[in-house]
């Protein structure tokens, strides 16, 4: 059918791209991007009309509308907008554009230098999506140099916007602050010798104040934020004040007054800066240092590419005016003597040798001191180093539990100026009360570990694992304490350090401080409780099963015990776990143990000095049960490999008469039970499309060494032939190095062969499972034998071959058909086709000589000699053919020519040898004529005498011809002729084998016929 094609053209039309329209509450009215179709009709002559419209299309004459881009610093966050990056190979920007009409339908974007510049990387496409990222700029990009990127979105019209990013700067590495300064509000120098200069350290006075102020980085350091923070400790804990944002780019301060602080002109509750505290509000909002505690500030910097710096700042010291410092000047002592109000005083000094400039701060602390309130509510980690004995008493460590019997109400605390390290011990000598120090009792300094909360003996510090004695000068009314480390119990009593009961010998003999003293009098004979084990030394468990035994225990003075396998049991294993109030031992019996079975535990107080230790026997009784059997499969591909599963799958060629490679599958199937008493049975279930079938169920073996695992003479064939033969007596197998649970001769067994058949012509997949059971009821795990029949169409013994997915032909998809799957007819000599299907024609090579017919057999082919009288049964070559052919024609020329010769020589000689017939009866006279040419004698198969007759005189006078049979008969053939001149009759045949003359046929052939004498012949005959 024709069709024309007609183009429609409306011009001078006024379209609005956008169209209002109500919604359907028929009152509000919404914009909407106009869609205009154009409409076809067409009207056929007999009236008949067909309309068609078009898709549609909107009329846009407005850009894109980019509505915002922005920088961000892959290196930081894709996310957040930011003017710096610190990232040295990466430019990226989001974006975001909107086009009613005609929707953006592509984005490109360039890099520059410059606003609107393309010099670092010209526009490309980004395709729709909204993030732009070029991460190939290493080595372009320059530290403190900004980079624009130019944005250009293109609508469904083709109309363009184009817009630039303010810039992003890049900053490699963290800001350079060596230049920013910092001071300490209400910080005062600490009162030294002229000769010793501290520069890092500053004293408050009001245990109520800090700070810090700071000025301006250089500019183009790029600095946007500043932190400010507040530790104990120069690892920068954050326990006083969290770090906080005070500032950006510029210099400022921070102000800590009466439990607020101000920055920026600002003021906040310091408790506001809890980070985790609960959401309620804090329930007060307090800053409130110990005399001698020493703060860390931190004032940390960041660049806009979030790189950041701290700035150096001075350390704190809270030191009052009735505090004391004591300085060695020059190697010596440092030394202070602190004035109690009942004019005594306490010594404290330190070891000779320190560094010059060496510090120490000491002060008294009275009954209001230590009962006022130490905290910082900015940060929920806060711990206060000075603690009230009338709180406390009973909080002490393991060693003073009930041992202290009075506070004598000395408390001063110690530490060292900037919070460094002094080398111990530190000597401090202090005045006693003898009234209050009874017999039995002696007096001891204590300092309370804000870590662990608890009081603590100085002197164990110095000397742990050994008991301290107290040097008490009783005379004098003093005793003198040596001090060393005094956060050395700051561990938890469940970590390897405390189990290893870790002594001062093994750390560092230092001093830092800060530390509060206080002065007790205390029992000197420790009291230690033997601990009691109270759960049961004589559980049961399960043969095979791993049984959980629990080791409970009390102790009166809460001592914890560190537990350990002192004996092994004999018959299993143990391990041991260790918790804070027990211990669990796992023990597991030996494989298919049962019976009696003991482990020894030892347990040890976990204290430095005199623990007791207990010994404990678990008696276990481990029941019997009886044991499930273990089923397995001899796969003959590994005989010797006993292979325990859930599954299985199995592969058999397809049944086929035409499949010459089809065997049936056999596997063996075997179980064993490790109570060699027990009868094994071997049950199947088979949902099958074939024959399956089991040999007699074998129980008896024996397990010989003969090594003959390299031979033949595997499990899969002893057991086949035992199947097959029906041979008596016990299975004899050798181990083969077999994994099994016990020894073999010692369990129970079972095996059998098992014959998978497929019926003829199916394809698909066969299901056998299998168990074995016990006479007690003992069940395997089941095994299931996917028995998967894989089509083959290969005929007359040809190999399958496959795709490259499957080139070997193993694959389980040969159950669906045989699509992707030939053969190889290498291994079927003959035959050719996808199947092997095809006899091929060996005759087409031509392999016979020219005078051979080629007769095609299967994987092979017969020259034969189509007609025997052509001489080929002698496999004669062209030329020597040729040859006889010349030389017959010769000769029968040459007979012509002596014939005519002779007939012109006599031309009244009546009768002629070849054209007349004898007038001489048979049976008068018998011929006797030997042959020109030997025959043998089948050549004249066939050929009859004439009948016994005289002939007449009417014969003679030339009676009918046809009274007298001619040598070769009536037939007027040359053939014929030919025939019976060299004496055989005329009988084609396909034979190529030579044939014999008759035994029986008489000499005298018509091979050569003479005139006999005296007998003249008429004329009349010729």
């Amino acid at each position: 059918m024709d069709t024309s094609a007609f183009h429609v053209r409306i011009d001078n039309l006024t379209l609005s791209p956008n169209v209002s329209f109500k919604q359907l509450d028929d009152i509000n009215v919404t914009d909407g991007a106009a869609v205009y179709y154009i409409t076809v009709k067409a009207v056929s002559g007999s009236g008949r009309v067909v309309m068609s419209s078009s898709n549609g299309v909107n009329i846009d004459v407005t850009p894109p509308d980019i509505q915002k881009i922005y920088h961000v610093d892959m290196s930081w966050d894709d996310e957040e907008i930011s003017d710096f990056q610190g990232s040295n190979s990466t430019i990226a920007v989001r974006y975001r554009a909107f086009d009613r009409e005609s929707q953006v339908v592509e984005y490109f974007w360039a890099i520059g230098t410059s606003p609107g510049g393309t010099d670092v990387q010209p526009f490309r496409s980004n395709g729709l999506k909204v993030l732009a990222v070029n991460s190939d700029l290493e080595g372009h990009l320059l530290h403190g140099s900004t980079y624009y990127v130019t944005l250009r979105a293109v609508n469904g019209a083709g109309l363009q916007s184009t817009v630039m990013t303010s810039g992003v700067t890049v900053l490699f590495g963290n800001p350079d602050v060596a230049h920013t300064n910092t001071t300490v509000p209400f910080g005062e120098e600490v009162p030294l010798p002229e000769d010793v200069h501290i520069d890092d350290t500053v004293m408050i006075t009001d245990l109520s104040y800090a700070g810090l102020s700071w000025g301006t980085p250089r500019e183009e350091e790029g600095i946007t934020a500043t932190f400010f923070s507040l530790s104990s400790d120069a690892n920068g804990m954050n326990d006083v004040l969290p770090l906080t944002r005070v500032g950006g780019g510029g210099s400022g301060s921070v102000i800590i007054v009466n439990g607020t602080i101000q920055t920026h002109g600002k003021v906040s509750n310091v408790s506001d800066l809890q980070r985790d505290s609960p959401e309620e509000e804090a329930d007060s909002s307090d800053f409130h240092m110990e005399p001698g505690r020493t703060l860390f500030p931190t004032l940390r910097v960041c660049n806009g590419a979030h790189q950041c710096t701290d700035v150096k700042a001075k350390k704190i010291i809270y030191i009052r005016p009735s505090d004391q410092a004591g300085t060695s000047r020059h190697g010596e002592s440092a030394k202070i003597m602190l004035n109690m109000p009942t004019s005594e005083t306490i010594a404290i000094r330190t070891k000779e040798g320190v560094k010059n400039g060496t510090t120490l701060v000491a002060g008294l602390l009275t009954k209001r001191d230590v009962s006022a309130e130490y905290t910082s509510d900015a940060s929920v980690n806060f711990r206060s180093f000075v603690a009230n004995t009338d709180f406390t008493s009973t909080f002490t460590e393991r060693w003073l539990n009930n041992r202290i019997k009075h506070w004598l109400g000395v408390n001063f605390f110690v530490t060292t100026l900037g919070n460094v390290e002094v080398p111990g011990p530190i000597n401090i000598t202090l005045p006693i009360n003898t009234t209050l120090i009874e017999l039995g009792l002696e007096p001891r300094l204590l300092y309370w570990n804000s870590e662990m909360q608890e009081w603590q003996d100085a002197q164990r510090a110095c000397g742990i694992g050994e008991m301290v004695q107290t040097v008490v000068d009783w005379p004098n009314r003093c005793a003198h304490f040596q001090v060393c480390t005094t956060n050395v119990h700051n561990i938890e009593m469940d970590s390897p350090v405390a189990r290893q009961h870790k002594s001062v010998e093994d750390s560092k003999q230092i001093f830092q401080g800060p530390s509060h003293f206080t002065l007790a009098a205390v029992e000197k004979s420790s009291f230690n409780s033997r601990p009691v084990i109270v759960s049961h030394s004589r559980v049961e468990a399960q043969e095979d099963e791993e049984k959980d035994i629990w080791i409970r225990y009390f102790d009166l003075d809460g001592d914890r015990l560190s537990f350990s396998i002192s004996v092994p049991p004999l018959f299993g294993n143990a391990r041991l776990e260790e918790n804070e109030e027990y211990a669990v031992v796992y023990y597991t019996p030996c494989l298919d143990c049962y019976g009696t079975d003991k482990i020894n535990i030892s347990a040890v107080e976990m204290l430095p000095d005199n623990p007791h230790s207990i010994n404990i026997q678990l008696v276990v009784e481990v029941e019997p049960r009886n044991d499930d059997p273990v089923l397995f499969v001899l796969v003959e591909d590994n005989p010797a490999l006993i292979v325990p599963t859930k599954r299985l799958d199995l592969t058999v060629e397809a049944n086929r008469m035409s499949n010459l490679h089809y065997r049936d599958l056999q596997v063996i199937v075997g179980a064993y039970d490790v109570e060699p008493a027990d009868l094994l049975v071997l049950d199947f279930s088979v949902e099958s499309n074939g024959t399956m079938s089991t040999s007699q169920q074998e129980r008896r073996a024996d397990f010989v060494s003969l090594n003959i695992c390299s031979t033949n003479s595997t499990w899969f064939t002893v057991i086949q032939e035992r199947g097959t033969n029906g041979t008596s007596g016990p299975l004899q197998l050798d181990p083969c190095d077999i994994q099994a649970p016990h020894a073999l001769q010692d369990m129970a067994w079972v095996f059998t062969t098992l014959t998978c058949r497929p019926h003829e012509n199916f394809t698909g997949k066969d299901v056998i499972k299998i168990n074995a059971k016990d006479q007690h009821g003992g069940l395997s795990r089941v095994v299931t034998l996917d028995l998967y029949v894989l089509e083959n169409l290969c005929e007359h013994g040809g190999q399958c071959v496959g795709d490259v997915t499957d080139p070997d032909c193993t694959s389980k998809d040969r159950t669906k058909g045989f699509e992707r799957y030939w053969c190889n007819c290498t291994s079927a000599p003959g035959w050719t086709g996808r199947l092997c299907e095809i006899d091929y024609d060996e005759c087409l090579s031509a392999p016979c000589p020219s005078n051979y017919t080629c007769v095609d057999k299967v994987n092979g082919y017969v020259c034969e000699c189509g007609n025997p009288s052509w001489p080929c049964a002698g496999k004669l070559t062209a030329w020597q053919i040729c040859l006889i052919v010349l030389a017959a024609v010769f000769l029968l020329l040459l007979t012509i020519v002596v014939w005519r010769k002779w007939k012109i020589s006599n031309p009244k000689k009546v009768g002629s040898i070849f054209f007349r017939t004898s007038r001489v009866s048979p049976d008068a006279t018998m011929i006797k004529v030997k042959p020109i040419n030997g025959v043998r004698d089948d050549d004249v198969k066939g050929l009859k005498l004439p009948e016994p007759h005289r002939a007449t005189g009417r014969e003679r006078d030339g009676a009918s011809p046809g009274k007298v049979r001619r040598a070769w008969g009536d037939d007027n053939t040359s053939a014929s002729k030919a025939a019976a001149l060299f004496n055989w009759t005329w009988s084609p045949t396909r034979s190529a084998e030579t044939r014999n003359r008759p035994k029986d046929l008489q000499d005298g052939a018509v091979t050569e016929m003479m005139p006999l004498p005296g007998m003249p012949l008429k004329t009349t005959d010729l």
